[in-house]
């Protein structure tokens, strides 16, 4: 059973390893993609935004108030 673990554990690591090589190779060709960027920073503030918007709740004051016993 461990056998598969390792196996798969080893594709996992041969994807990334192959995955990594073609971003910095398409980078190191290419340049940085400003445009991309500023399309996921835009997004981020998007979610960012929906979220502090969620945050806002209403605040409901309660009185304690001590009942005495006659």
């Amino acid at each position: 059973m461990s056998i598969w673990f390792m196996i798969s554990g080893a594709f996992l690591l041969i994807v990334l390893l192959e995955e990594s090589i073609y971003y910095g190779w398409n980078r190191y060709v290419y340049g940085k993609n400003n445009q991309m960027r500023s399309k996921r920073k835009n997004r981020l503030f998007v979610v960012l935004e929906f979220f502090k918007q969620k945050k806002k709740s209403i605040d409901i004051e309660t009185n304690h108030q001590e009942k005495s016993s006659s």
